[in-house]
């Protein structure tokens, strides 16, 4: 189970492009480990790609999005 950064469960807000890769390095490892629903992984998942979305919508857009 993945569990880096759980303690951390305020909403988190990304910045910069390296706080971006991190977060997606983090996010992958659902993929090849996918958290139980309900669970504080799949919360943290849930936080991170919100995070991760909003934060290339706001800095990353694409044209015509």
């Amino acid at each position: 189970m993945i569990l880096t950064g759980v303690n951390q469960m305020e909403l988190q807000i990304i910045k910069t492009d390296e706080e971006l890769e991190r977060a997606l390095a983090e996010v992958e490892e659902y993929f090849i480990s996918p958290p139980d629903p309900g669970s504080l992984g799949a919360r943290r998942f849930d936080q991170l790609t919100e995070a991760i979305t909003a934060f290339e919508r706001e800095v990353h857009p694409i044209d015509g999005a």
